[in-house]
């Protein structure tokens, strides 16, 4: 008898948010277990946020790397050293990513199903497709997380009213775009998504005036870090990991026409790379070009080198179609993680689900003529982050698209809510 009380007790806590936090807690320190014991938390790219700290620290912008990370683990290494550092960054990433699953499961209650919250907040927070990358020093734990606390800060603003949460959500638009630049088009997103606000109420302008002035200050500050870039390495970018993009595009669509480069001295060593003996990875010979030339040489030479105007949006279709099939990245193959991996969804499936929406959100202007404020930053954040990476990245597209994961989760709750309810404009998230 006692057995079965304590089973019902054990049933009624895990089905609340105590209880999922509970689980995530434990799937994410599992892999923090086992990352760490192998080492595995530290992979070929984790050096470079560190060199990046150095360079900060020493006045020096990186070329390679954004601040906001390598600030935010090189910090944490200078006061605590080694062995700690390491332990302390994940332990932190951990708390981090536990606060972001509350976040999550608040913003997916606006619903008005506790059933769906809790199964969204369950795939968010315990199925490993996020927690795996949680013991990681890279920036997607950072990235994922951060893009719930900007969604959760965005949305209370508009919903509350409340001026202090719309510039949280400011300061996370600015951590998440000088964390990965990929996020960059997070600033017209956000100017648009405030300037189409309710005018009318005083409560509401109170929210745009600040909102729009959030925007340009963030814009403000980005531009100033592209041009401290330039005047570093010669090219307006907050990143040179764009120029070698360009690059490594270009080199695989057949867009680069070494002929054309009037740099003779560039032309000389790329074309010695290209009929070398043993052919080089491509990452690994715009990596070589890049140290030998640097970032503006090497950027004039992409853009002298391309056949067409098209540029690196040759071979775009070939790239959506890669992307569409390609897995959202679980960062451990260990039992149970390697269960996950059959079942879990391509971006593909998530596609057609923004298509879906899209429908949805045309079909509730023509119907209530007004527009779905949190349906659509939903899905303008997801499908951002997806054409901003397609756009601009040659491959490993399943890693790259993760932050628009928690989006998708929320309008497949949405889609879900509708089918139940049947029907289309009754949205519960603009109720």
């Amino acid at each position: 008898m006692k057995t079965k009380a304590l089973k019902n007790r054990l049933s009624q806590f895990l089905g609340t948010e105590k209880g999922l936090l509970a689980m995530s807690a434990i799937v994410v320190l599992y892999a923090l277990v086992y990352h760490y014991g192998k080492g595995t938390f530290i992979y070929p790219d984790t050096e470079t946020y560190f060199n990046a700290y150095y360079s900060l620290t020493g006045g020096e912008t990186d070329m390679f790397r954004t601040p906001v990370y390598p600030l935010f683990i090189g910090i944490i290494s200078s006061i605590l050293g080694n062995p700690y550092n390491y332990i302390a960054i994940l332990l932190l990433q951990v708390a981090i990513f536990l606060l972001s699953v509350h976040y999550f499961y608040r913003i997916a209650c606006l619903l008005k199903s506790d059933k769906i919250a809790y199964w969204l907040t369950f795939i968010y927070g315990v199925i490993p497709i996020v927690p795996s990358w949680t013991p990681i020093i890279l920036t997607e734990s950072l990235a994922i997380s951060g893009s719930v606390f900007y969604l959760y800060f965005t949305i209370s603003a508009v919903k509350t009213g409340d001026v202090k949460k719309t510039w949280l959500s400011t300061l996370w638009l600015l951590l998440l775009v000088m964390l990965r630049p990929s996020f960059i088009y997070l600033i017209p997103v956000s100017f648009f998504m405030f300037r189409i606000g309710n005018w009318r109420e005083s409560r509401s302008r109170k929210i745009i005036y600040n909102g729009l002035a959030g925007c340009i200050t963030v814009t403000i500050l980005f531009c100033g870090y592209s041009y401290r870039m330039k005047r570093s390495y010669g090219v307006f970018t907050p990143s040179a990991i764009s120029v070698i993009n360009k690059y490594v595009m270009d080199r695989d669509n057949g867009s680069f026409d070494i002929n054309a480069i009037t740099d003779t001295e560039f032309k000389t060593y790329v074309d010695s790379l290209q009929n070398a003996e043993e052919e080089l990875n491509i990452y690994t010979e715009a990596l070589l070009v890049i140290n030998e030339f640097g970032c503006e040489r090497m950027n004039d030479a992409v853009k002298e080198s391309r056949k067409s105007i098209i540029g690196s949006l040759k071979g775009i279709d070939e790239r959506i179609y890669t992307a569409s099939r390609d897995r959202y990245r679980i960062a451990s193959g260990i039992v149970p993680f390697i269960l996950i991996e059959p079942i879990n969804p391509n971006t593909g499936a998530f596609l057609l689900l923004l298509v879906i929406t899209a429908g949805v959100v045309i079909a509730y202007i023509y119907k209530r003529k007004q527009l779905p404020w949190i349906t659509l930053l939903l899905l303008l954040f997801a499908a951002g982050n997806i054409a901003v990476t397609v756009m601009g990245a040659p491959d490993d597209y399943g890693r790259l698209q993760l932050p628009s994961f928690p989006a998708e989760l929320l309008l497949l709750g949405l889609i879900i809510q509708m089918i139940k309810d049947k029907t289309i404009t009754d949205n519960k998230f603009e109720n």
